[in-house]
């Protein structure tokens, strides 16, 4: 009967070994062509790869670099950047290239918690 829990201990192990043997570069979902990025700040880019994988981030003239840390997680931040012509930013890791496209750089506001927010403009009262 002892032999059920290790069976099912090894399975799960290697089940794990197996997806961890076949991680490959993400980007957070936050991260997508058309996105709009805080001008005049620092920008965090983030995701996931393979443990100890070299990744590099270039858009513009900077070219960034990160390596994974033991978990598969890496961030990079960018420098300060001024708003201009949309922009292409591209992250490869050993294998995987990610390129994003039609970024732009400008005010990024977060509004949240009031109920009128969903409120469309012309019900407003013309005046």
């Amino acid at each position: 009967m002892k032999l059920k829990p290790l069976l099912l201990l090894a399975s799960l192990a290697t089940l794990l070994f197996c997806q961890a043997a076949d991680a490959q570069l993400q980007l957070a979902q936050l991260f997508c062509d058309h996105m709009v990025m805080q001008r005049r700040a620092p920008v965090p880019v983030w995701g996931w790869a393979t443990p100890d994988e070299p990744i590099t981030l270039s858009i513009d003239q900077q070219t960034k670099t990160a390596r994974t840390d033991p978990s598969g997680k890496w961030m990079i931040r960018l420098d300060p950047m001024e708003t201009a012509a949309p922009r292409k930013m591209t992250i490869k890791g050993r294998t995987d290239t990610f390129e994003l496209n039609d970024i732009l750089l400008g005010e990024v506001w977060l509004c949240a918690g009031q109920s009128n927010m969903a409120w469309p403009l012309k019900q407003a009262a013309s005046g």
